[in-house]
């Protein structure tokens, strides 16, 4: 067999789990959603290139040619970025070089540079840095709640290998104390067996001994039923799947370890006060409720109207050639600048303010379930210490329970060999101290 301590089995546990692993990216996947959030602030970089050739018939003789043709190759390059304030920059590079057969053309071709800087921000919706960071707020909050649904996880399948390697201890020694019953019940019944023939005991005392040690092998198969079941339980939750060629995966399990009850009782209240910092399914919700209040927050800044207010500057450089043309950019004669102020106001507003009310409905739903949850903990702890003093003085009570039933059988034996007892007071107390082990 593969004997194995509490802790080993719990090593396994995490190791072999296939549920776990599914859990365990969990985190990963609410922190990549985290990086896609963020890189809604990184730069954005667009080229392009142009080539565009028009012909066209004139209709009047100031336009230098009967038929006007014109070629054009441009060149142009923008970098935009959005700001966590939600300001949005851009900033652009243009060169342009054209060429028409037109006669009163004085730069032919000519060669145009251009740069523009337009700088964007809102001023009531979409304004301010928690606002324009709310997707990025969530789903940081996301990835904290996905960390809490795994160490829930954790301590789910920790509990279960743990309970699993308890019930399998108890039911080995169950099966131990099943066959110490049949063992004693199948001597009674040799006993009784020469006895009748030697004709100094009744034949209804050997069947009522034969009876009981019928009865007590079925006890023992029932119970080696429940080891093996038990067995397979905690097989299922530390050991490689079932198709691994590891030998181990069929190997039985022999637990090493013993239970050994806590020192002292645990102060009820601070275990409360403990539960409520470290349960990580109270830090999961309280999680979600952040995610909420900033989803309100948004949504409360979505039904105010849409002003914003937006800058430009831009110079231009024209020449005969395209290094002229640079010169000419950099010199400032031709500029443009431009300010923007403007407004758009939803008449009826139905959608934001229908967003806003779903949104405080969510928040409060995530507040109940958080304060369900809570009550519920308090009981799960008062429960848990209740369990905790209760076992122990349980404990102790079947431990005298244990030492009366084995002193009693001991002399209902010692009074049937020497004839003072009967068979059924015998089988009474070995029923009487089996039921005491097995408890």
């Amino acid at each position: 067999p593969l004997e194995l301590t509490l802790d080993r089995a719990i090593e396994l546990a995490l190791i072999h789990n296939p549920s776990l692993e599914v859990e365990r990216l969990n985190p990963q996947v609410a922190h990549e959603a985290l990086v896609k959030a963020q890189s809604a602030f990184d730069p954005t970089a667009t080229l392009s290139y142009g080539d565009k050739d028009k012909h066209s018939t004139t209709t009047s003789s100031l336009a230098g040619a009967p038929t006007s043709q014109t070629r054009d190759t441009s060149y142009n390059g923008t970098l935009s970025e959005t700001l966590p304030t939600g300001t949005s920059l851009d900033l652009s590079l243009a060169y342009v070089r054209s060429r028409t057969n037109s006669a009163f053309s004085t730069l032919n071709p000519s060669h145009t540079s251009s740069a523009t800087i337009t700088v964007k921000q809102p001023l009531l919706k979409g304004f301010g840095l928690q606002v324009a960071q709310a997707d990025k707020t969530i789903a940081a909050h996301g990835e904290a709640a996905a960390r809490h649904a795994f160490r829930v996880r954790l301590i789910d399948t920790v509990s279960s290998v743990e309970g699993s390697y308890w019930d399998l201890l108890a039911s080995l020694d169950d099966v131990a104390v099943k066959r110490a019953a049949l063992e004693s019940a199948r001597s009674l019944e040799a006993t009784n067996q020469a006895k009748v023939d030697a004709g100094t005991l009744p034949r209804t005392d050997l069947l009522e001994a034969s009876s009981a040690s019928a009865s007590g092998e079925a006890d023992l198969i029932d119970a080696e039923r429940k080891a093996r079941d038990a067995q397979d339980l905690l097989r299922r939750l530390v050991s490689p799947p079932a198709d691994s060629a590891d030998p181990t995966a069929w190997q039985p399990i022999q637990p090493v370890d013993k239970p050994v009850l806590p020192e002292g009782a645990p102060d009820q209240m601070a275990s409360i006060a403990q539960a409520f910092q470290s349960r990580p399914e109270l830090a999961q919700y309280r999680s979600k409720i952040q995610s909420a209040l900033v989803s309100r927050l948004v949504a409360q800044n979505g039904v105010l109207p849409d002003l914003s207010v937006s800058g430009s500057w831009g110079q231009d450089g024209v020449a005969a050639n395209r290094e002229d043309s640079y010169s000419n950019l950099s010199n400032a004669r031709a500029r443009t600048w431009e300010v923007v102020l403007s407004m758009e106001i939803p008449l009826g507003n139905r959608g934001p303010k229908s967003d806003l009310r779903k949104a405080e409905a969510v928040l409060e739903q995530e507040r109940l379930r958080l304060r369900d949850l809570e009550s519920q903990v308090v009981v799960e702890v008062r429960a848990s210490v209740r369990a905790v003093e209760s076992g122990r003085r349980r404990l102790e009570a079947n431990e005298r329970a244990v030492a009366f039933s084995s002193e009693k059988l001991r002399s209902e034996l010692l009074r049937f060999e020497q004839g003072l007892s009967t068979t059924h007071a015998v089988l009474d107390a070995l029923k009487t101290d089996t039921a005491e082990r097995g408890k």
